[in-house]
Order: C-alpha cells, then sequence, then structure tokens
C-alpha cells in the first residue's frame, strides 16, 4: 500500500502538452501497469475496527486519494457484503477513480492468486490508447492460457509426481476471450450535488 494518489496524478499529467498545438497526432497520458495491494487492504482494513489504526487509515486515503473507500469499508464491517465482494469492491474504485479522474480511457484488472486459489493482488493496467488495450487483451488472454499449467507444474513439484490433467485450474478456459468491463460507480459515491471528499 505505498503508492499515493498524488504519484498517479502527477504520472497521468506527466506527457501533458507533449505535442505541439500545430499536431494533429493525438496525446497519450502515459500508461500505468499498478500492482494493486486488494489483500493488503483487506487485511489492513481488519474487521475488528479497534484494530485499525490511524497509520492504517492515513494509508488507505493516501492509496485511493480520498475517504471513499470507508464506504466499502463500513459494508464489509456491517456483514453486507463478504471478503470477496469488498476486494472487488476495492479494486473497482481505484480503476473507477483513474478514469474518472485522471481522464484513462481503460483500466484492466488482472487477478494473481496464490496456489490454493486465494487472491493475492491484482495488476491493474490504465491507457487511454487503443493499442494498450490491444496489447493487454492479448497479454490476458494468453496468461488465461498459461497460468494453469504453471499452476500445475507447481502442484506437481510439490506432490513429487506429475499429473496429465489440471486438477483446480487457475483461470478458467473461458478467461481465455478477455474483453474489457467498466468499472461501476462505486458503493458510498456522492451524487452529483454532493461534495466529492478528495484529500
Amino acid at each position: 500500500m505505498e503508492v499515493a494518489w498524488e504519484t498517479l496524478v502527477a504520472l497521468s499529467n506527466h506527457k501533458r502538452g507533449y505535442r505541439s498545438a500545430r499536431s494533429e497526432k493525438p496525446e497519450y497520458k502515459v500508461e500505468l501497469w499498478m500492482l494493486f495491494p486488494t489483500s493488503g487492504i483487506v487485511r489492513t482494513l481488519a474487521l475488528d475496527a479497534d484494530k485499525v489504526t490511524p497509520a492504517d487509515i492515513a494509508r488507505a486515503n493516501r492509496l485511493f486519494g480520498t475517504t471513499a473507500w470507508r464506504a466499502i469499508y463500513e459494508l464489509r464491517a456491517e456483514g453486507e457484503i463478504t471478503g470477496e465482494q469488498a476486494r472487488a469492491e476495492y479494486v473497482n474504485l481505484m480503476r473507477w477513480r483513474l478514469e474518472r479522474e485522471l481522464g484513462y480511457r481503460w483500466t484492466h484488472p488482472f487477478e494473481i492468486k496464490n496456489t490454493v486459489g486465494a487472491t493475492l493482488y491484482h495488476m491493474i493496467f490504465a491507457t487511454d490508447n487503443d493499442a494498450g488495450t490491444q496489447i493487454m487483451r492479448a497479454i490476458y488472454a494468453n496468461a488465461a492460457k498459461d497460468i494453469p499449467e504453471m499452476l500445475q507444474e507447481v502442484r506437481d513439484r510439490r506432490r513429487g509426481q506429475l499429473t496429465l490433467e489440471l486438477d483446480a485450474p487457475f483461470l478458467d478456459a473461458t478467461d481465455a476471450g478477455y474483453q474489457y468491463e467498466p468499472p461501476w460507480e462505486p458503493r458510498g459515491m456522492p451524487r452529483a450535488w454532493e461534495p466529492f471528499d478528495e484529500l
């Protein structure tokens, strides 16, 4: 959770004005490839509010650049959403902010799991160039095919034997046809007439 929202803002603005006013070519933002600490957020923002320290709150605020994450946390603490749903909501909040607040056209999340299928983190790619989206579609589709084989190889090494079939694929074969899905409006976001709590 070391990434600061201010850093993402600075990166998104870095190339602004790099083409001359006479150029007919479009300007593109710096593309971001972010390791998003999905499990770290859920661990840091413990269900027991007494275990959440001011430093933990400050890290979440710094990461998201807003206190909007609190709506997700409160729903989880009240048992209205599961841990899995909370993880999805935190990833969605970051994607929504990258697109809506920083002006990226697309954000592509890719979930990384351990050998028992638990989520470790997400990789989020942000771009406003169609070429970046095409490249990520190919990379994600290839990963959807290759990762199950790598996972099985790890399991085989642990058991000391080889198997011919995958017994618990890392990603379902249907994931091989990756398509961009836009982020939904995050839970607890203020309406247009309400102030957005930026830090």
